[in-house]
Order: structure tokens, then C-alpha cells, then sequence
């Protein structure tokens, strides 16, 4: 296993150029980032914004990938949420998109036959929300739009999540949680609505959850689903108790096998991925130990990665648990896709050391089909990072879209951003980044904190 920062190594150089070279870069950074865009590797910053959310939402045409954003352009509560698409070219953003949508997002994919779907929750009362669905051609505007019904009970304390997967046939999946008071099931309700947004089916399966006492409110949270061929689907998520569980339907919405994963007693799955054998690989953090059942006082950090393959009958065929990140600290992966080489690349957020007051690092894992480690790369930048989407791209590099800075308004949000690498997870010297930060307007420091961010780099650089 190799591990490194991240970045691609240099050989060490005296402390007199380090300065010059840092002079040059600040006086002539727009020369430095025009030239180095055209490499293997670039950085695209955008800047702060308010609850943003980033993701990679399809592999576009000319060899170029399609992001989505969303965030909200004020503190204002009923501010309305914005949305754009970015077509990527080789090292630049091609095209922006921007698409309509009256409510809240949570989901944004390509529709297969050209165009996008925009999934979340529409207008709220007292007792009644409604899932909303918009289809949108490939400019952005609207051909569509579909409100599923929905009710909200008045004791309940959150709106469903919503999930959504494009069909084979230019249709769309659509699933959230039915939120029952009283109910001794959880329940998933899903509908399936075709290309000109009539349903198709709609059905609500009961997720058995046999640990949950009948007073309890029971729930489950889609987190991703994804089409699998043939008309079929597969779903992942969490149950409000804190038990994942995974899902395959057929074209006609019928079940065709769950898992509850019952041999754990709390979890969360974040994402998954296709494996070439028709299964799934998923991610996201589990414990095996039950409360009073530590008998030898083993250790099961919920921090440890869980990675799991299962097979075509969502079986668990291969299962592993990592705790690798930050020298065994932990972290949590956020997405997983599948490499051209049969493995799998995974992104996500690694915990911060207290004892260095250092901040949360992004990392980026390569594992291969046996779901072994190849490679790990581990980066800090300045400030809060975490990495929420990750895909690899035509030159088998990595695309890998996150956040940076702190989550609170009081600070004006995050700032979002989008880095390219090389197909060994690697990116340019740290030196490059910090100018393009610096002169993004993104990240607003004062003299003083870049002194400090200077002379640090330093001291503990290459």
C-alpha cells in the first residue's frame, strides 16, 4: 500500500528558492494557472455560498463530465433554492445550466435520453408537503413537472429524502420514506413515472425492522439508487434506528431480494456502485457490537470505513473494514464508482488530529476488485474539507468534486470546488492550490493569516 498527501512528490530544494518561487507565484498566478490547466491534473473554486451541495451527475459527451450544484443565494429561510449544471471539458467549465425548481432540491441526474431530472420536496404546511419532480430539457428548461402527494403528520419532525434513478427508457424513479407514526414496519414507497411523467407503478414495501418497539416513530432514508439493466434497480439506505439496508426491483417494482444486514447493530450506508457481475458494492460505516455484547472489551469504531461487495442475490460476497485513515483516526467515505481496471475508487472525509489542531483532510482510496487497498491519498487544505463525489474519468484520472469551509452562516458558508488528478490520485504542488485560492476571492484571508499559511508551508512542505 503506498500513502502519501496527495500530491505529486519534488525533490527538496533550499530554503532561499522556496521564497523566490512563492514570490513568483503570488506576482504572476494567472500565467501559472492558465499554463498548468491544460495538465493532467486542475482545481476549479467557486465561491462561498449558503447549505451548498455538489455532485457529478453523468459522463457528458467529448469525453467531459456534468456536475450539479445547489445553493441558497441569501440567510432568508424562504429564499428560493438555486441550481446549475456545469458541462466540464478537458480542463475547463464548457457550459452552465441553470435549472428551475420550486421547492427543495435533493437530487439532480441525467435523464439517459439527453435533458434532467430534478427530484425533492415542494411546498410545505401544516400537515401536507408533496414530492416534487421536474424534468427539464438540455437547456434547463422546464417539459414537466410532477407533484406526488404526501402527508407530513403534525408530530413528526422532519420531511421525507428523497432519491431518484433514471430509467433505461428515458422514464425516472422516485423514492422516499413513508413516515408513519404508530407503524410496526418501516416503509419505502417508490413511484415510477415514465418520460412524459405519467406513473407507471407506485408501491410501498415494508422494511421489517423487529428491534424497534411499536411506540416508536419508524422510518427508512433512501440515500442513493441507481438503475441496473433490464428495467431493475438498486437502492441503499438507513433506517431512522440506525439500521442500512439495500434493495433490487424489477422493472414492475417488484422486489426481487433486500438485505436488512441484520448481523449489525448500527450503521449508515452513504453510496454504491455497479460491479460488473450484476451486484453492488456499498460504503458508508458499521458496528457489529450490540449494547452489553463487548465481551473482551474489542474495540469497533464506528469511524473504520465498512466496504461491501454483494452479489447478484445481495448477499454479502466480500466484506471489509478499514481503519487506515489518518494513521487509524477514521474518517467517512462519502461516495464510491466503479475504475476501468475492475476496482473502485472511494472519497470522503478523514478526522482531524486534536492534538496537532490541524484541520479534516479529503482523502481519496483506490481499491481493486477483491476490494483490497491500492492506494490511499490523504490532503489538507486551508480550512474544513471533505470530498462528496468522486468518478473516474476517460484519461483513467479521477474527477472528485467537495466542500471547503466552515458549515456555519455566520461565516457565509462554504466555498465548493472541483479538483481533477492523475490516474495515480495525484494533483499539482500545494503552492499552486493556495495561489488559485488566494486569488479566487473565495477565500478571503488577511496579511497576517497568509504570513502564517506561508511560512508554515515552509516549515513542513516537500
Amino acid at each position: 500500500m503506498n500513502k502519501d498527501n496527495g500530491f505529486a512528490k519534488k525533490p527538496a530544494k533550499l530554503k532561499k528558492a522556496r521564497i523566490c518561487r512563492y514570490l513568483i507565484l503570488f506576482l504572476a498566478a494567472p500565467i501559472f494557472i492558465s499554463a498548468a490547466a491544460a495538465k493532467d491534473s486542475w482545481a476549479i473554486f467557486f465561491k462561498k455560498s449558503l447549505r451548498p451541495e455538489i455532485s457529478i451527475i453523468d459522463t457528458a459527451p467529448e469525453n467531459g463530465m456534468q456536475v450539479a450544484l445547489t445553493y441558497f443565494p441569501s440567510k432568508d429561510p424562504d429564499s428560493k433554492q438555486s441550481s446549475r449544471i456545469l458541462k466540464l471539458g478537458p480542463d475547463k467549465i464548457e457550459r452552465e445550466i441553470d435549472a428551475s425548481f420550486a421547492g427543495r432540491i435533493h437530487v439532480i441526474i441525467a435523464r439517459t435520453n439527453g435533458g434532467y431530472f430534478l427530484a425533492g420536496t415542494g411546498s410545505a404546511g401544516k400537515e401536507n408537503t408533496e414530492i416534487l419532480v421536474v424534468r427539464t430539457d438540455e437547456d434547463g428548461k422546464t417539459v414537466w413537472e410532477k407533484p406526488i402527494e404526501y402527508r407530513l403528520f403534525k408530530d413528526s419532525y422532519k420531511i421525507p429524502r428523497v432519491a431518484a434513478a433514471a430509467a433505461d427508457d428515458g422514464g425516472v424513479l422516485v423514492l422516499f420514506e413513508n413516515w408513519v407514526k404508530n407503524q410496526e414496519y418501516d416503509s419505502l414507497r417508490a413511484v415510477r413515472l415514465d418520460e412524459k411523467g405519467e406513473p407507471l407503478w407506485d408501491k410501498i414495501y415494508k422494511l421489517k425492522e423487529p428491534r424497534v418497539p411499536k411506540w416508536k416513530y419508524s422510518s427508512v432514508s433512501p440515500v442513493k439508487a441507481v438503475a441496473a439493466g433490464n428495467g431493475t434497480f438498486l437502492i441503499a439506505g438507513s433506517r431512522y434506528t440506525g439500521r442500512p439496508w439495500a434493495l433490487k426491483l424489477d422493472q414492475d417494482g417488484n422486489q426481487v431480494w433486500i438485505n436488512n444486514f441484520s448481523e449489525y447493530s448500527y450503521g449508515a450506508i452513504q453510496d454504491l456502485a455497479l460491479t460488473r457481475e450484476g451486484g453492488c458494492v456499498l460504503i458508508g460505516r458499521m458496528s457489529k457490537l450490540f449494547e452489553d455484547d463487548d465481551k473482551d472489551g474489542n474495540s469497533d469504531s464506528y469511524d473504520w470505513l465498512w466496504i461491501a461487495a454483494l452479489d447478484p442475490d445481495g448477499k454479502i460476497r466480500t466484506e471489509r473494514r478499514d481503519n487506515s485513515l489518518g494513521g487509524g483516526r477514521g474518517g467517512s467515505a462519502k461516495a464510491v464508482a466503479s475504475a476501468s481496471d475492475g476496482g473502485f475508487i472511494l472519497a470522503g472525509s478523514v478526522n482531524p488530529d486534536p492534538r496537532r489542531l490541524e484541520n479534516p483532510k479529503y482523502f481519496l482510496m483506490k481499491l481493486n476488485g477483491r476490494l483490497e487497498q491500492e492506494w490511499l491519498k490523504e490532503t489538507m487544505l486551508d480550512g474544513q474539507v471533505s470530498a462528496t463525489d468522486v468518478v473516474q474519468t476517460p484519461d483513467r484520472g479521477f474527477l472528485i468534486t467537495g466542500m471547503l469551509g466552515s458549515p456555519s452562516w455566520k461565516d457565509g458558508g462554504r466555498a465548493l470546488w472541483i479538483f481533477k488528478t492523475n490516474p495515480a490520485g495525484e494533483m499539482k504542488d500545494p503552492e499552486f492550490y493556495l495561489v488559485q485560492l488566494l486569488e479566487s476571492y473565495h477565500i478571503i484571508l488577511t496579511p497576517i493569516q497568509t504570513t502564517i499559511i506561508t511560512i508554515m508551508m515552509l516549515i513542513y512542505g516537500d
